[in-house]
């Protein structure tokens, strides 16, 4: 018996919604659930007399690979993620490193790695989006080792710390 619905891409959107007697709340299932979470108890907070039922369709191992990613981010001085452009998993894995890590940096293969991101790091993270190919994290990490072993004399590279199958 849907009527009516609404497409809630972030927080700001909840303003636009028209008052309801009941809101049924689904979620992109690569979503962040921190994040839906925070739309749901906004709708409830502008519609309380409103019945709003939230059916959790975030797949566990994006859960999982979230927690996984705020948990490295907070731990590293960089952090790549490696995956798609297109991938909204990827997306998602960037924007929540970002949160937690001032440099955070997103690429699709090793090509797109850059010396200078790694100045002065002494711990870099690797994450991945979940269809991302083994293959691809691995010349990736192989890269990374490379850009960072031409340092100064005396130095060592940063430590690499890696985040891929939070399942």
């Amino acid at each position: 018996d849907l009527k009516a619905f609404d497409v809630v891409l972030n927080e700001a959107d909840v303003d636009t919604l028209q008052e309801r007697p009941r809101f049924g709340v689904v979620a992109q299932t690569t979503q962040p659930i921190d994040r839906v979470r925070q739309i749901v108890s906004l709708i409830r907070q502008r519609f309380p007399n409103a019945k709003v039922v939230f059916t959790d369709t975030v797949c566990q191992p994006t859960k999982q690979r979230q927690s996984a990613a705020i948990e490295l981010a907070a731990q590293c001085d960089v952090v790549v993620v490696v995956g798609g452009a297109n991938s909204n998993n990827t997306r998602e894995l960037v924007a929540t490193c970002s949160r937690h890590c001032e440099r955070a940096h997103h690429v699709q293969t090793a090509a797109d790695l850059r010396p200078e991101w790694f100045t002065g790091a002494e711990t870099v993270g690797i994450t991945a989006g979940t269809s991302t190919p083994d293959p691809l994290i691995d010349s990736v990490e192989r890269a990374i080792g490379e850009l960072t072993a031409h340092r100064e004399e005396g130095s060592r590279g940063p430590d690499c710390r890696f985040e891929l199958n939070a399942a």
